[in-house]
Formats: structure tokens, C-alpha cells, sequence
């Protein structure tokens, strides 16, 4: 997968020389390596701290304009982070494809 740790493995095996292929099922409609929901959390708490909502409410602002502010700025810091990773990945030269797969032995995968 291409989550933190299945990232943090690939980049690591290929600078070690080793043949690595990230297969992860993420979605079309999704920046590819933006992370499990983990990042998601971050990304929200991250945008939640950036909004001040007693101004913007004194300002004339309804609840539901503050949120989509901050569900706008957490989809950037996730469409960011995973740009950011798919360009690690692809200075390592690490293919990678979008679907799943299974493990069946040393060497065989399905």
C-alpha cells in the first residue's frame, strides 16, 4: 500500500537497490498517495487551527461557509502531500500501480 509506512519501506528498499512495486487501491477520484485516513485527521486538525471561527462568525459568516473553508484547505494539504510523495516516488523510479494485490510466496504475487 502507499500509506506512510508502505512509502517509507519503498523508498527505502529502492535506495537499498532492491526491486520494489507499490500496488495500492486508491481510488480515481483521489490524489494517489495522499495516505489512509491518519493524514486526513492532520490535514483537518492542521486546517481547523488556521481558521478563526469567532471572527469569521462576527464578520457574518454562517457555519456551513466556515466548514467549507475548512474541508477546502484540508483537501489542499492532502492533494499537496500526495503530489509532494508521488514525486518521491518517482525520483526513486518506483513503479506503482492502482489496484490490489496478494502475497502467495517468495517472489509470486497475485
Amino acid at each position: 500500500g502507499a500509506g506512510p509506512t508502505g512509502l517509507t519501506a519503498a523508498l527505502k528498499a529502492a535506495n537499498f537497490g532492491r526491486s520494489v512495486l507499490i500496488v495500492d487501491a486508491t481510488p480515481k477520484r483521489q490524489v494517489q498517495f495522499t495516505g489512509p485516513t491518519g493524514l486526513f485527521s492532520k490535514a483537518l486538525r492542521d486546517s481547523a487551527k488556521k481558521v478563526d471561527v469567532i471572527t469569521l462568525r462576527n464578520m457574518g459568516l454562517r457555519d456551513v461557509t466556515v466548514w467549507r473553508q475548512v474541508k477546502e484547505m484540508t483537501s489542499d494539504v492532502m492533494r499537496n502531500t500526495g503530489l509532494s510523495n508521488l514525486k518521491a516516488v518517482q525520483l526513486g523510479r518506483i513503479p506503482h500501480l492502482r489496484g490490489t494485490a496478494r502475497l502467495l510466496g517468495q517472489g509470486r504475487v497475485q
